[in-house]
C-alpha cells in the first residue's frame, strides 16, 4: 500500500437490503410495477392530447368493439366523455400522476430489495381500501366482502413472503378445495 492510501473493506450489502427474497422474483414485480405506472402515463398524455375528440373516440370504442350503445356502462362511458371540463382532465392528470410517483416508487425499491420497498407496496395497495368498503356499504355484497378480505390476506402474506391462499370460490370451489389450502 502506498501513501495515503486506505485498505479495501469487502463490499456489503447495505443493511436495508432483503438478501432473503428471490431477487429475480423482486425485479420481474417490479418491472409489473413500473409497466402500470408507464400505462398510466400514457393513458393520461392521451387524455391530455385527445380531450376535445373524446365523445368521438367513445363513440368509435363501442362501435368497434360492438357494443349498443343502450348498455348501462356504455351509457356511463359516453355520458363520462361529454362531460370532460378541463378541470376534470387536471384532476385525472394529478391523480395519474401520484398513482404513477407511487408505482415508480415501489419498483425501484423492489428492484433493488429494499426492505422497506416491500411494507409500501403493502400500503399502496390498500389505498384502494377505502374505495373496496365503500362499493360492499353501497352494494351490500358478501361476496365482494370475501374479495376485500382475500385481497388483505394475500397482501399480509405477501409482506412477510409466504404464499397466498387458494380462495374457494368458482372452479376450485367446485373441485372441493378446503379454505386455506397454500399453493406451495
Amino acid at each position: 500500500m502506498g501513501m495515503g492510501s486506505t485498505p479495501k473493506r469487502p463490499h456489503r450489502l447495505p443493511q436495508a437490503v432483503d438478501e432473503h427474497a428471490s431477487k429475480a422474483g423482486l425485479r420481474t414485480v417490479a418491472v409489473f410495477e413500473a409497466a402500470k405506472g408507464v400505462l398510466v402515463l400514457v393513458l393520461a398524455a392521451t387524455l391530455v392530447a385527445m380531450h376535445d375528440r373524446m365523445e368521438d373516440l367513445a363513440e368509435e370504442l363501442l362501435y368497434h368493439l360492438h357494443i349498443g350503445f343502450d348498455h348501462n356502462w356504455a351509457q356511463a362511458l359516453l355520458r363520462g366523455a361529454s362531460d370532460l371540463s378541463d378541470r376534470r382532465i387536471w384532476t385525472v392528470l394529478a391523480v395519474a400522476l401520484a398513482y404513477a410517483a407511487v408505482r415508480f416508487i415501489e419498483a425501484w425499491g423492489l428492484w433493488y430489495r429494499r426492505v422497506w420497498a416491500e411494507w409500501f407496496a403493502l400500503l399502496s395497495g390498500t389505498l384502494y381500501l377505502p374505495f373496496e368498503v365503500l362499493a360492499v356499504m353501497q352494494r351490500h355484497a358478501v361476496v365482494r366482502g370475501e374479495q376485500i378480505l382475500d385481497d388483505i390476506d394475500h397482501r399480509r402474506r405477501a409482506a412477510v413472503g409466504r404464499p397466498p391462499l387458494i380462495s374457494c370460490r368458482g372452479d376450485a370451489a367446485a373441485a372441493g378445495c378446503a379454505h386455506g389450502q397454500s399453493l406451495a
